[in-house]
């Protein structure tokens, strides 16, 4: 007695193909998803500049600069070596301690636990760009620059504090 083949239904390879990608879809979805929404790496990617909008002409103020992580958070495993610019008329900045506290537009600093502070003074008032640059350390850092506007003398002093 010869044996029948059953012919290939067509429509139920078709359902089955279909079903597979649908679920290969799903994963890769909820894997996609999942990396998304995970807050990022704590390693930093980036420099932040952490200045107001607006300073008063004529007062000292401390700009912190921070090497932050795909969330925003402080990378504390960093001591990259960064360059800090100004890119204005007559606002200088120095770094906060150390030897060198010399009023200029550039300084050359090291993150300590992924962050450092500058000095800031501007006699005048003017719009300034501060600019944050990576230069050396574990990994490259994406720069940052910010622009700030000086309001009114606060005071008549206009030289730079000793």
């Amino acid at each position: 007695m010869p044996m029948q083949r059953r012919g290939v239904d067509k429509e139920e390879v078709a359902r089955a193909v279909l079903a597979a990608l649908l679920l290969v879809t799903i994963v890769v979805g909820a894997l996609l998803w999942s990396s998304f929404m995970s807050g990022g790496s704590a390693k930093a990617v980036a420099l932040l500049i952490r200045s107001p909008p607006t300073i008063v002409a004529g007062t000292l103020q401390d700009i912190p600069v921070e090497a932050i992580n795909g969330s925003g958070g402080v990378d504390r495993t960093r001591n990259d070596t960064i360059k800090i610019s100004l890119d204005c008329e007559t606002a200088r900045i120095r770094c906060k301690s150390g030897p060198d506290r010399i009023w200029s537009k550039e300084v050359t600093v090291n993150l300590d636990e992924g962050i450092t502070t500058i000095e800031f003074y501007a006699p005048q008032t003017e719009r300034i760009v501060i600019n944050a640059t990576w230069l050396k350390g574990e990994s490259p850092l994406l720069s940052h620059s910010i622009t700030t506007l000086l309001l009114k003398f606060r005071s008549e002093k206009t030289e730079f504090p000793p």
